[in-house]
């Protein structure tokens, strides 16, 4: 039976005494002054915007135009490496003919590097340990074809909630109503059907998202020395810590359950893949990954989801092939073969991710160590890695008519190489999931999630902008779209 340790305490996991940070003011500030000093002296390749002398405004810069500083960048530097201000410091942006050399290299930690961006000091939330991510590739993904039912019932039920029929044009909220759905879909497999269907957890989920986004946007503009007094100036702390504190208690009582009923999901959620391997797992070790999960795999898939039918109400004529398709092969259930067959709309998910991926930059790797490249360059201890993947995406040299939405172009392309240009594929020009052992994990069981629930709307509805207006425009923070 496993060993469950539970805290029924309210717990603070990833923060301190204001009074503590307070006098210890002038040490952070003093520390963090010298290294940046000491980094911008020694870096040793050009820094986009260096004309801009102030380091502020140019940090400032990528937060509110990522995209545009992103493609300057690239378009500037091209072939070369080159250096970003961030709020989280300086960053390397890397072509892709790295790729190869840094994929599995063991001074770089994945990891490390998204727990950084996530800013997990402040709001608990970071990347998925190695273990973690091995449970996802090695027992979670072979049983995706299990869940396929329970997505069908679940996502035909939620659909007629969240959309209900009109005979005519309604206008209409998606952001939210797609995370209602994809959040009950994914606490489904990642946590268990009991909380699937507890309707304060997925309340709980929904917020806790909304709340690490708004923490992130708040907390960034700070200087990195000011943000450990900042934060108590922020409201958004103290509702995390309570929404933090709520997951725990709802955790621990969730396995507590589990471990005296002895029982396990139908098929297998994360959580018993997590605790069948390490049956002595501690609640604040699980509760980690799980809101990691919540961010990672709900906001990822809901706003991929709201994306597409963003791109769909932008080309309705075109968007209506699709409800031949989804006609001519669907019998009543989904099967992962049937799901193959629909080839055109597998394009236009991948088409809408190209031009509209949740992360502006992917590949995210910090040095542990210090390591030297094939080509001489030096890279200290502690310094972050990514690839432009934006402005990769957008280059007409990779993709014809690269800033022109195509939504069957990866159609086209598989006719000649039906094995690749799927919407799961990966590749050096192809990185909206990431590139190596680290690629999404998750990717296969959004992949199916996002099929079903495509294939149902578009046999129910057409969807459109309201007459005149343009596609919506995507908010962007740093690496971050949303919606």
């Amino acid at each position: 039976m496993p060993n469950i340790t539970v805290n029924e305490r309210p717990i603070v996991p990833f923060d301190g005494s204001p009074w503590i940070w307070s006098g210890l003011l002038l040490l952070p500030l003093a520390a963090v002054l010298l290294r940046n000093a000491f980094f911008s002296k020694r870096l040793p390749v050009p820094v986009i915007y260096s004309e801009v002398k102030d380091t502020q405004a140019r940090k400032s810069k990528y937060l509110q135009f990522p995209r545009e500083t992103l493609g300057h960048g690239y378009k500037t530097f091209g072939s070369a490496i080159w250096g970003l201000d961030t709020s989280q410091g300086i960053k390397l942006v890397i072509p892709t003919t790295y790729l190869d050399e840094l994929k599995s290299h063991p001074s770089l930690s994945f990891t490390e590097s998204i727990s950084n961006d996530a800013m997990k000091e402040y709001t608990g939330v970071g990347g998925l340990p190695d273990n973690i991510v091995q449970i996802f590739k090695a027992k979670f993904n072979p049983t995706v074809a299990a869940y396929l039912p329970y997505l069908q019932e679940t996502v035909e039920k939620e659909l007629a909630d969240i959309f209900p029929y009109e005979q005519d044009w309604t206008e209409t909220s998606v952001y939210h109503k797609v995370t209602r759905l994809v959040g009950r879909v994914s606490t489904r497999a990642f946590y268990g059907e009991a909380a699937s269907r507890d309707e304060a957890w997925l309340e709980l989920a929904q917020a806790y998202i909304e709340t690490v986004l708004e923490y992130l946007q708040a907390l960034k503009p700070w200087p990195e020395a000011l943000r450990p007094v900042a934060r108590f100036f922020l409201p958004q702390r103290a509702k995390l810590l309570k929404q933090w504190n709520q997951a725990h208690r709802h955790l621990s009582a969730t396995l507590v359950a589990r471990a005296a009923s002895n029982s396990r999901n139908d098929p297998p959620s994360v959580i018993d893949h997590i605790i069948d391997s390490n049956p002595h797992v501690k609640v604040d070790e699980l509760i980690h990954t799980q809101m990691a999960l919540v961010v990672a795999g709900i906001h990822t898939t809901s706003a991929a989801l709201t994306q597409l039918l963003f791109d769909m109400a932008a080309h309705p004529e075109q968007s209506r092939e699709l409800r031949d398709e989804v006609d001519g092969v669907f019998d009543g259930h989904w099967t992962k073969q049937s799901l193959d067959q629909l080839k055109k709309l597998d394009s236009w998910m991948k088409e809408s991710q190209r031009m509209n991926s949740a992360d502006l930059t992917t590949f995210q790797r910090q040095a542990l160590k210090p390591l030297r490249l094939t080509s001489g360059l030096s890279i200290d201890k502690g310094t972050r890695l990514e690839i432009p993947t934006a402005a990769i995406h957008f280059d007409d040299m990779y993709f014809s008519n690269a800033s022109k939405f195509e939504p069957l172009r990866f159609y086209e392309m598989r006719k000649e190489e039906p094995a690749k240009h799927q919407y799961i594929s990966t590749g050096k020009n192809d990185l909206a999931w990431g590139y190596g052992r680290h690629a999404c994990p998750g990717r296969f069981f959004a992949h199916v999630e996002m099929k079903i629930f495509m294939a149902e709307f578009v046999r129910r509805w057409d969807v459109k902008m309201k007459d005149g207006l343009p596609r919506h425009r995507n908010l962007e923070f740093e690496a971050n779209v949303s919606v």
